[in-house]
Order: structure tokens, then sequence, then C-alpha cells
């Protein structure tokens, strides 16, 4: 199996189990996100954080919602991506009023540009959450298959890139390439992976 098959074949392990949790126990899901927003707010790193970038979640994955709420009322520059072409930006928000996801090609809010600054600007010295399909013990992250964040960080390389995930989907090891940005720690509803 060639390195695409194999990284699809975790997306397959992985959405599986989010459909179960979905189904079955999507309460589990909100105690899960609930446990990795503390976690991450008692982070040193979040702490010190004058600027985070953050993203809207999609049903099953870390519910980011009550974090970016964390973030605005802790009065740190707050942003989220949008999808332009190939290409990812951030931009600043201050509440969710403009954050609407009618126009996205994912279906995922996205904040309006038009009334929201960019702020790659920032991404240097933001703290930045990175989301993901499945992770190993070292790092290597498979995502959605459309290379947005690892094209984003070549270009805007952050000083700390924080990866949000569940317990399952966290794997021993995984198929990846040199391309690939690692996060520098991943955080889970049972344990921090620096």
């Amino acid at each position: 199996m060639d390195l695409a098959g194999q990284k699809d074949h975790f997306r397959r392990i992985v959405a599986s189990k989010r459909r179960e949790y979905l189904t079955c126990a999507p309460h589990r899901l909100s105690q899960m996100s609930s446990r990795i927003v503390s976690r991450i707010l008692e982070l040193d790193l979040y702490r010190s954080a004058e600027v985070v970038f953050a993203y809207m979640d999609l049903p099953g994955e870390v519910q980011t919602r009550a974090l970016i709420e964390r973030c605005l009322s802790d009065g740190k520059k707050t942003a989220l991506p949008r999808v332009e072409g190939k290409r990812m930006h951030f931009y600043g928000i201050d509440s969710f009023d403009h954050v609407h996801a009618s126009r996205s090609k994912y279906h995922i809010p996205e904040p309006d540009p038009e009334l929201c600054p960019c702020m790659d600007s920032e991404a240097s010295h933001a703290l930045i959450l990175m989301p993901g399909v499945a992770f190993d013990r070292f790092l290597n992250r498979i995502g959605y298959g459309g290379g947005y964040y690892d094209r984003y960080l070549q270009l805007h390389p952050a000083r700390t890139v924080i990866a949000a995930a569940f317990h399952f989907q966290v794997f021993d090891s995984l198929p990846h390439e040199d391309t690939d940005i690692r996060p520098q720690l991943l955080v889970t509803d049972r344990e921090t992976i620096w």
C-alpha cells in the first residue's frame, strides 16, 4: 500500500470511531472536549500567549467554541482560518457575529474577510491550535488531505503549534512525509504529549 493509501486507512479508522461516538455517545465527545480545553487553558503556553489562532470544529472533532470564547474573554487576539482557493488565511474575530458557515467550501464556520482583519502577519508569535484526523506519539499528524496547515505553516512559521485530539485519534506510529508539519505538543482528553 502506498503512503496515500496508508494515510487513508487511518482516516477510515478514525472516521468510524467518530461516527460511533456521534451516534451512541455524543455527550462523551462533549465531556472529552471539555477536558482537552481545560488542559490547554492550564498550559503556560496558553497563559503567556497574546495571540491565539484557533479553528472551528466539525462534527466529531474536539469542540473548540468554549476555548475560543475563553480566548476572547481573556483579552487575547483571536483568529480563525478561512480557506481561499488552495490557501488558508487567519482573520481576527472579537465575537462569533462575523463567523458564518454558509460561504465556506467545507461548511465550516469561517470569519467574514470584509468584516474581520487578516492576521497572518502575527502568525510568527501566535499560539496556533491545529486540528487533525490522527496523530502518533512522535507527534506525526495525518490531516484531512488538503494540506492547508502544512502550506500555511511553511509560509508562516509559528512560535508554538498545539494539536488537540481525542484519545482514539492517537496511534503508536503513523505514515508520514518530510513535508508534514508536526505540532510541538498534542493535548488529548487523557494526556499531553510533548
